[in-house]
């Protein structure tokens, strides 16, 4: 045996000390199972869940199952090196299974066990929404799917609005209402009238414009703000948003003027507009003239 061990530590490979006149067929067989521990690897795949495979390159979690795996080629030789029993700790992997092993190739197939936390904080950055178990996640894709149907009917009026400034909402065939059919006289004849009535949404582009002239006293008072303003522009590390303008930002004064003028319309204005439009499209030929007092 110790004869064995030192031919072991001196050519690098298995020995196996065997009586040849007493060699059984499990003796055989664990000759040649050892003899083919002692071949070269040919190829190692490592198979990690489908949401990893999505992950950009440089993405924290497959940079580090990388290079584990990088670590793991580079230690890994033979055929028996596969089964030695090493710690390749990594925060993210719960286990590295040994899928299959094929022998007379060399090749090796490794699943990558990844733990489910980390694949609910992969949704959770993709979505934008909070994810912690299946449950939320189904909860969240039937609310994402619900609102993707009714974005999906004011689409294309969404594009119109962006393009020419005016898109409709055509009603569908669940919002159209039918009236019970009326016998109609016509002179000396008569027929049916069916009358059938749906909302139509119609979206209208309308610039808003705000203004903020702070007075701050003398013109050179005046030429001072002028100069923090062009000061803040080239900063980098600050947003000319973030100007602070006698204790308020840019942002927020900018965004309290179009909100002012966005919600400027009364809602008795806003039920005359709504007469209106319903006659321009059920009365009218198209044609408008307006008069805004």
């Amino acid at each position: 045996m110790n004869l064995a061990k030192e031919k072991e530590a001196k050519y690098g490979a298995k020995v196996l000390p065997m009586n040849c006149e007493q060699l059984k067929k499990d003796d055989i067989y664990y000759i040649l199972k050892s003899v083919l521990m002692e071949f070269p690897i040919s190829s190692i795949g490592f198979f990690v869940p489908k949401w990893v495979e999505v992950l950009p390159h440089d993405h924290k979690i497959k940079q580090e199952i990388m290079e584990t795996a990088r670590k793991m080629l580079i230690e890994k030789d033979t055929m028996k090196d596969i089964y030695e029993e090493e710690d390749y700790e990594n925060q993210y992997i719960k286990q590295w299974k040994l899928d299959s092993v094929a022998m007379d190739t060399g090749v090796i197939r490794i699943a990558v066990d990844m733990d489910d936390s980390y694949y609910y904080e992969f949704l959770s950055d993709t979505i934008g929404l909070p994810i912690k178990n299946e449950y939320e996640f189904i909860s969240i894709m039937r609310d994402l799917a619900r609102q993707k149907k009714e974005y999906e009917e004011v689409a294309d009026a969404l594009n119109a609005v962006k393009q020419r400034g005016y898109g409709v909402v055509t009603p569908t065939k669940g919002d159209i209402v039918l009236e019970e059919p009326k016998i109609v006289k016509h002179g000396n004849k008569y027929g049916v009238k069916i009358k059938a009535s749906a909302p139509s949404i119609h979206m209208i582009r309308a610039n808003i414009s705000t203004e903020i002239a702070p007075i701050v006293g003398e013109e050179y008072q005046a030429k001072d703000l002028m100069e923090y303003f062009d000061k803040g522009k080239s900063d980098p590390q600050e947003s000319i948003w973030d100007i602070n303008i006698f204790g308020k930002t840019l942002e927020q004064l900018v965004g309290e003027g179009m909100q002012s003028k966005a919600q400027k319309m009364t809602e008795e204005s806003q039920q005359k507009l709504q007469d209106t439009m319903e006659k321009i499209v059920n009365e009218s030929n198209g044609g408008l003239v307006c008069i805004i007092i």
